[in-house]
């Protein structure tokens, strides 16, 4: 049995194209290892993010129709994030089926949260373009469910390290051009005032 079949058996799922499967579990570092093109899972990553999203937001907007827009964002958040992305890749067991370079099974990718959670992305790209929706709304309530159950209430907002705008939270804003107010406005963000 092949990779893609034991993760097929997992998904429920056949897919009519067999190459969306494959690619979505050929990491980047496949493409680096090889002469000529090689179409990896980063495209699919960007995608399936994007079908993620909706599917999730799709499903916390009927499923809790007494909530605000706040409690909502709040779940979304939870269940979209990387943390959330590598547990059902592990769930799943999407690390084995992964293909991966030399180097980068001596680092032990295959449990890299980064790359477990890229491949989830990829998969429901792939699931995404194979059967649209319907083929990705079965995938996330199932695997998401546990997670989704898992805080019965909207997980709450962090304090924010910030208080009064751009200065403290190092973001700055400035104008292009000959003068204030006639060039074009820009805001730069400083990752190191966060520290």
């Amino acid at each position: 049995m092949t990779r893609q079949d034991s993760l097929g058996e997992v998904l429920g799922y056949t897919f009519n194209r067999a190459e969306l499967l494959e690619q979505a579990l050929t990491h980047s570092s496949m493409a680096q290892s090889r002469s000529g093109r090689l179409d990896t899972n980063e495209r699919l990553e960007f995608l399936g993010d994007r079908a993620l999203g909706l599917v999730v937001a799709e499903w916390l907007y009927k499923r809790f129709p007494s909530e605000d827009e706040g409690a909502l964002a709040r779940r979304f958040a939870a269940l979209v994030r990387r943390e959330a992305l590598a547990a059902v890749a592990q769930t799943i067991n999407l690390g084995d089926s992964l293909a991966l370079n030399a180097a980068d099974e001596n680092i032990a990718a295959r449990e890299n949260p980064g790359v477990l959670a890229d491949a989830c992305e990829a998969l429901i790209g792939a699931l995404y373009l194979d059967g649209g929706l319907p083929a990705v709304r079965p995938f996330v309530e199932k695997y998401w469910e546990v997670l989704l159950e898992s805080e019965i209430e909207p997980p709450q907002m962090r304090k924010r390290r910030y208080r009064n705008g751009p200065k403290e939270t190092g973001c700055r804003c400035r104008c292009i051009g000959k003068s204030p107010g006639k060039g074009l406005l820009t805001n730069r963000f400083s990752p190191s005032r966060f520290g």
